[in-house]
């Protein structure tokens, strides 16, 4: 054979070749420890020549060390050659070590000890004869020649120990030389021989495959005609044997049944079958064995997952080769399309005898139409009418007939669906209103063929509709009612209220003696109380008429959180509860909320939270879950350790004017205003309340608000509220007043009476015109509601005249109605204050526009020298601001605690006092006076440039230095 011969020959050259490379790299590693021991002796050299240079080294010193002490009587001299003669005993020891495989070389160093220990013999005499009879006879010996001799003998040892060592070398350096070109050529030699067989091995090969290729390309020719067969199967294929082998399947299988051919080898046929099926295929089977070919069998196959499927088998046995062909086609869908129609028929005949649906069908080519029985019964048509295309004409309105004709005939040419609303004359019910969906389908020349659709009747639905859009509008309308009593009501109370607190407060300032100041309180405490009725009415008037809005904008929840913490801290002291804030670290640093309703929220729920507690504590928590780069869900959380609220009364609550109990009113107070406006203020924002309670296990409220966005970080407006205007010194500046009450603008005079203010009045926006004419005016607190012209016809003059246009102008209102911020800043107004206005509002919007100072603080803070204790104590007031106050403000430099800002402050002062430091203990008491007054802008500015504050101190203290040089 051929074949047979060429693997034999070519197998012989490669083992030949094998043994060739393997006998090449044994010689090769043979001499490798040669050509190895190259640089293993050039080592031994070196060393050699090292340790024979240490010891002409150490033999020099030896030499000039005595040489030394004979020349100047200096015994320090004699020290080197004491030390260096134990060294050259090693280091002839080390010679002799190293070489001790060369006898030449021992003989070679051991002459050298002998004469090194001679030279040493003759320093020591030469010594003890300088010692003991002077340099005289000393001169005697050294004019003897015999150093010279024997430094001349030893100077040549150490030259022919040198020379044996090279000479070895070159000799080992010659033999590794011719190895190494012996072993080249070998390699040469054997490279080219096993490069010969292996071009013989490879030709050989190269024959034999080239046959079993063109064998194996017949056998794939074969296998691929039979695989293309079965790809193009659109079912089913199999080939097995009588015991049930699979010996072909198509890839249908695994992506219908989900199974392998491995698979399918371990499974038998009928277990694939539904059981309902199983009899039937198995008797099919049995049919093939004696000659019978099986023809649409239809049994459901189940897949790998258990689901089961319609098939329609067909087979064949080949009782000579023991093997069965059968392929099947999926016949799932029409076989459920069948059912399924058969089903929905009867279905929709159901719901349309429910639901009383009328059916029609409208052939367009020969204009025949075709009604079901209801359709007859809701038109009115009895069973001898014949023409109902021109009935059903006849039957429509006479106001909507030219109507419907004109839809139908646009449904048809723009082919969209056709569903309107129409009105018939029923002969015996008069007019009803129906309701038709019907649709258009076209031929294959796309021309129009039939128009199918259904009616019903919606006369009662259109009755009821119009009765309940009547009641709808008489609700609407009291509720307008309600709501314009409310808004005037809000003027009428809030115009007195302004006058009766803004007196109050300028009595707190001016009253000294105690018992006034008390009953000043008392009055001050129940005119708030009447003020948070009013607020609590009108806010639930707009939620309930859907008036109440949403006014954007970002803002950090934590700030709003430390507000409420500030309001409602003391009142907890009070009760000596516990009052804990929590705000988790994933909180996004700006979120577009309506501030004002969130605070509401917080403020209204806290509120009742240390109402109804009395030991424990109050906690509000505020976290974010389902966080992404644009959006998160807010919780909100008050939790408490009070009374609790039994579950039944948990919806209660939340209603208008409820409670738990009637006795909460008469023991607390309040109105049941406050949960109620929540759950208001919480719907509109899509957000719910969640409430956790039990009676005496306390209460958690938790306030979800979704989907809220995500606007980056902002830079904190500045929260002007608690800031008093005993704490302010503005620059001289003329203010218009403008309202139609004299004790409105008597109580602002009053209020600003401490301050250099020109004050003007006008009561209303006409004068208010004329007054601008004649004087120059820098702030302007304007009313909205007065007679002849109000504030918004005022404004729109003032911001259209050229020399005007430029004056602040803040809203001054009692009604809730024009209390809008953001119509009222669209109008032109720079701000809003709500009456009755507290001395800190006025305060907070006057900051925002003219020039100010506040008490304590007006210093030059550009200080141009430094006070003499700084000076004297620089150094220990950097070192102490360094270890205590930097650490503080780097922690400070993105979210800010108020208490951890006060806690900086304070250090910042007890530094200035200790040092006696005015400029440190003014800075201290500027970030207090911030944090106090809830100045978050100042406040940030002070913390952020405290490092440019402490360089320029140092630069202040260095330029005091340079002066004093």
């Amino acid at each position: 054979m051929p074949i047979i011969r060429n693997t034999t020959t070519a197998l012989l050259f490669l083992i030949i070749s094998l043994i060739l490379v393997a006998g090449i790299n044994w010689y090769a590693i043979e001499n490798v420890s040669t050509l190895m021991n190259k640089e293993k002796w050039v080592s031994h050299t070196r060393e050699v020549m090292q340790k024979t240079e240490i010891a002409e080294k150490l033999t020099a010193r030896m030499n000039t060390g005595y040489t030394g002490y004979l020349l100047t009587n200096n015994k320090k001299y004699l020290t080197p050659f004491i030390e260096n003669i134990p060294a050259l005993k090693i280091a002839i020891a080390n010679l002799k070590t190293i070489t001790s495989d060369n006898p030449q070389q021992k003989k070679n160093i051991e002459k050298l000890s002998k004469l090194i220990k001679k030279l040493t013999a003759y320093a020591n005499n030469l010594i003890n004869i300088y010692d003991e009879k002077g340099i005289q006879n000393a001169k005697v010996l050294i004019n003897s020649n015999i150093e010279k001799n024997i430094l001349k003998d030893i100077q040549q040892q150490f030259f022919i120990i040198e020379q044996e060592e090279n000479r070895l070398l070159a000799d080992r350096a010659e033999i590794v030389r011719q190895k190494a070109r012996l072993v080249y050529w070998i390699q040469i030699i054997g490279t080219l021989l096993i490069f010969i067989l292996l071009l013989l091995a490879y030709r050989l090969m190269k024959r034999e495959l080239i046959r079993r290729i063109k064998a194996q390309k017949e056998t794939i020719h074969t296998a691929e005609e039979l695989d293309r067969y079965f790809s193009l199967t659109p079912g089913l294929s199999l080939i097995s044997d009588f015991n049930g082998k699979v010996h072909k399947l198509n890839y249908r299988w695994q992506k219908e049944l989900g199974y392998s051919k491995e698979e399918l080898d371990t499974i038998r046929f009928y277990k694939l079958v539904h059981p309902e099926d199983r009899q039937k295929a198995v008797e099919a089977v049995k049919s093939l064995f004696i000659g019978k070919n099986v023809n649409d069998l239809q049994v459901r196959m189940l897949n790998k997952k258990g689901e089961a499927k319609w098939w329609a088998w067909a087979a064949a046995a080949d009782s000579k080769r023991k093997l069965i062909y059968t392929t099947a086609h999926n016949i799932h869908e029409l076989k459920t399309t069948k059912e399924n129609l058969s089903m929905l028929t009867e279905r929709f005949q159901l719901a349309t005898r429910i639901g009383k649906i009328g059916i029609w069908d409208w052939n367009l080519k020969t204009n025949k139409l075709i009604v079901d029985s209801i359709l007859k019964d809701i038109y009115g048509i009895g069973s001898e009418e014949k023409n109902l295309t021109l009935f059903w004409t006849e039957r429509l309105h006479p106001e909507d007939r030219k109507y419907m004709q004109q839809k139908i005939r646009e449904s048809i040419s723009k082919h969209t669906e056709f569903n309107e609303t129409f009105r018939i004359i029923h002969p015996v019910k008069g007019i009803k209103y129906i309701q038709t969906i019907g649709k258009v389908f076209y031929g294959e020349n796309g021309k129009p063929q039939r128009m199918l659709g259904v009616n019903w009747d919606i006369t009662e639905k259109i009755k009821t509709e119009r009765e309940l859009k009547k009641v709808k509008e008489k609700a609407e309308e009291a509720t307008r009612a309600k709501s314009l009593f409310l808004a005037n009501m809000s003027h009428e109370i809030r115009t007195p209220m302004n006058a009766v607190l803004g007196y109050i407060e300028v009595l707190s300032r001016k009253l000294t003696d105690p018992v006034q100041k008390e009953y000043l309180a008392s009055m001050q405490s129940s005119s708030n109380a009447l003020l948070n009725l009013i607020n609590d009415l009108l806010d639930f008037s707009k939620a309930e008429s859907g008036k109440l809005t949403l006014n954007k904008q970002s803002a950090d929840i934590r700030y709003i959180v430390h507000d409420i913490e500030s309001i409602f801290r003391l009142k907890a002291q009070q009760k000596n509860l516990e009052f804990v804030v929590e705000i988790d670290k994933n909180i996004p640093d700006s979120m577009l909320l309506d501030e004002l309703k969130v605070r509401q929220i917080l403020l209204n729920l806290t509120s009742n939270a240390i109402k109804f507690t009395d030991k424990g504590y109050v906690k509000i928590k505020v976290s974010s879950q389902n966080i992404d780069s644009k959006k998160a869900d807010l919780i909100l959380e008050v939790k408490d350790t009070g009374k609790g609220i039994p579950e039944e009364h948990h919806k209660k609550i939340f209603q208008l004017f409820e409670q738990e109990d009637k006795g909460i009113t008469r023991k607390y107070g309040g109105t049941g205003l406050g949960l109620a406006i929540t759950m208001q203020i919480v719907k509109l924002m899509h957000g719910r309340v969640i409430l956790d309670s039990k009676e005496g296990s306390g209460s958690t409220f938790r306030i979800i608000l979704p989907n809220i966005s995500i606007t980056g970080k902002m830079d904190v407006p500045e929260k002007l509220k608690g800031f008093h205007l005993d704490n302010l010194i503005f620059n001289p500046a003329t203010i218009l007043i403008v309202d139609d009450t004299p004790s409105n603008i008597e109580v602002l005079k009053a209020m600003l009476e401490p301050q250099p203010f020109i004050f003007l009045e006008a009561a209303n926006g006409r004068i208010a015109l004329e007054i601008l004419k004649h004087n120059k005016v820098d702030f302007v607190f304007m009313d909205i509601r007065m007679p002849e012209m109000d504030g918004i016809t005022a404004i729109h003059e003032i911001r259209n005249h050229e020399d005007w246009s430029h004056i602040p102008i803040v809203a001054l209102s009692a009604s809730s109605t024009d209390f809008d911020s953001s119509q009222l800043k669209k109008h032109g107004f720079n701000d809003y204050v709500r009456k009755p206005a507290t001395e800190s509002e006025i305060a907070g919007v006057l900051v925002k526009y003219l020039k100010y100072e506040v008490k304590n603080q007006v210093k030059n803070e550009e200080q141009q020298e430094l006070s003499k204790e700084t000076i004297s104590n620089f150094d220990n007031i950097i070192s102490e601001i360094q270890k205590e106050i930097i650490p503080l403000q780097k922690n400070l430099l993105g979210l800010r605690p108020r208490a951890e800002v006060k806690n900086m402050a304070i250090a910042i002062i007890d530094i200035g006092k200790k040092f006696k430091s005015d400029e440190i203990l003014f800075y201290g008491e500027k970030l207090l006076t911030a944090n106090e007054n809830f100045l978050f802008e100042k406040e940030k500015e002070l913390i952020e440039k405290f490092p440019d504050f402490i360089n320029n101190l140092q630069s202040l203290y260095n330029e005091h230095k340079r002066k004093q040089k």
